[in-house]
């Protein structure tokens, strides 16, 4: 049985033949992702999440839309953020991949706002960070040397870190030593497949050496594309849930010794334990 940590379900239409397969296939619940194609319908994911039991959602304003978090659209956010089917605030973050993309000093405010409004909610923010390392020579010119990494860990030091909270870094792409700062403030790892092995890299954590990775049906980043024909944040195909267990199985899975049995959903319980406590986990090795 699995929990799909990070899914967008408001780009479908048939949501109760959406979330029928995924069953069919082992996910029981699944995390929607409330950031639409902006502001304006990011309650959709949480409209869903009170129709359907198994669904659950987080609102917030994706960095690519940063520019869009003006008083108005935070003071809905922070409203969605009350109600107790929305878990977590996000995803929020920083990007500084596309060149279209606002600029750093609007995506930090854009950012810690939602920190803050994470804050008082007391709740989880899942993350989402995009360096400019694979965008297009523009882009490049334009953010480096600013690193969004460096600049995502600094702003959490100084204006999440001390509250004590969780969250997840979602479709994680750093290096050891930044999964390493991520999991010591407190967050959870989230992959849609292999870990990068590219020699030319700092090497990235693989998932199964810890107990705070989580999976989830949202594909990984692919290379720099100069043009975009959708909502800047959905240039990529989205996978339904019922994706996840391939997702999963190579995340998590391979190459895993018979004796240690791993269910990476289980780690999402503790994460939202008000959300998830009635979920049914087999019984697993720690």
């Amino acid at each position: 049985m699995l929990i799909d940590s990070h899914c967008h379900l408001d780009d479908y239409e048939n949501i109760p033949a959406i979330l029928a397969n995924a069953k069919a296939v082992g996910v029981q619940q699944l995390l929607a992702i409330g950031i639409g194609n902006g502001p304006a319908d990011m309650h959709v994911a949480l409209d869903i999440a009170n129709a359907h039991p198994d669904v659950f959602a987080t609102a917030g304003i994706h960095p690519q839309e940063a520019h869009q978090a003006t008083p108005e659209n935070l003071a809905k956010l922070a409203t969605l953020a009350q109600d107790p089917r929305c878990i977590a605030i996000g995803e929020i973050g920083l990007d500084y991949y596309h060149l279209d993309n606002p600029d750093i000093p609007t995506q930090h405010a854009a950012f810690v706002a939602q920190l803050k409004i994470a804050v008082a909610a007391h709740k989880p923010i899942t993350i989402h960070c995009r360096t400019s390392e694979l965008a297009i020579p523009a882009a490049k010119a334009k953010y480096e040397p600013a690193d969004a990494w460096v600049d995502l860990l600094a702003l959490l030091a100084e204006h999440w870190i001390p509250h004590q909270l969780p969250g997840i870094m979602h479709c994680f792409s750093g290096n050891e030593a930044q999964a390493a700062s991520s999991l010591a403030a407190g967050f959870y790892l989230s992959f849609a497949g292999h870990p990068d092995r590219r020699p030319d890299r700092p090497r990235q954590p693989h998932p199964r050496r810890n107990r705070r990775s989580l999976p989830h049906s949202h594909p990984p980043p692919r290379p720099a594309q100069r043009t975009r024909q959708r909502s800047p944040h959905r240039t990529l195909p989205r996978r339904p849930p019922r994706h996840l267990t391939r997702s999963s199985s190579r995340t998590h899975h391979q190459q895993l010794p018979p004796a240690l049995p791993f269910n990476p959903s289980r780690n999402f319980a503790p994460l939202a334990p008000f959300a998830f406590k009635a979920f049914a986990f087999p019984a697993t090795a720690a």
